[in-house]
């Protein structure tokens, strides 16, 4: 598992390499989950720093992004967190969801509880599937032909080594 000091380092070398990760600088602020408190905003920022790491040095993570036009880190480093309210978006959270995310919207809600009943690597595997709803990806049965969300979090898990 990667420390927040290499992943600083893989950031770095991107930017300064003028990769995919060149915009990732060291002014991003630090993550905060709007409404979270402290506990549920580390296990966001812990999951977030796998996530970014996976993207880092996988291949296949990577391409999972490059795949819908975009950058995955980019997306993580660019996204907002907040505690989703109950009942938000038809009782998602009470349905037995961990987070969600509109299609292309940089905004994630993140179900508290269920959040946090997760391990570290499955959480990284939570913020990665809404990334990639912020890339463009569709969800059945939202969208005729898209994935299901056990469908997403596989080839998540598979692509990232997670």
């Amino acid at each position: 598992m990667a420390t927040p000091a290499r992943i600083e380092a893989l950031l770095l070398v991107g930017a300064l390499a003028g990769g995919p990760l060149a915009a990732a600088d060291r002014s991003t602020p630090q993550l905060e989950v709007q409404g979270g408190g402290a506990v549920l905003t580390q296990a966001v920022r812990a999951a977030r720093k796998i996530a970014l790491d996976r993207i880092g040095t996988v291949d296949g993570c990577r391409e999972l992004f490059a795949g819908q036009g975009t950058d995955g880190a980019r997306i993580l480093l660019d996204s907002d967190y907040h505690t989703a309210q109950p009942g938000e978006a038809g009782g998602l959270c009470e349905k037995g969801a961990s987070a969600f995310t509109g299609m292309t919207s940089k905004r994630t809600a993140v179900c508290r509880d269920s959040f946090l009943k997760l391990q570290p690597h499955t959480r990284a595997i939570v913020l990665l599937h809404e990334a990639l709803h912020v890339a463009g990806l569709g969800q059945y049965p939202h969208h005729a032909g898209g994935m299901t969300a056990r469908e997403i979090d596989e080839m998540v898990s598979r692509s990232c080594d997670l």
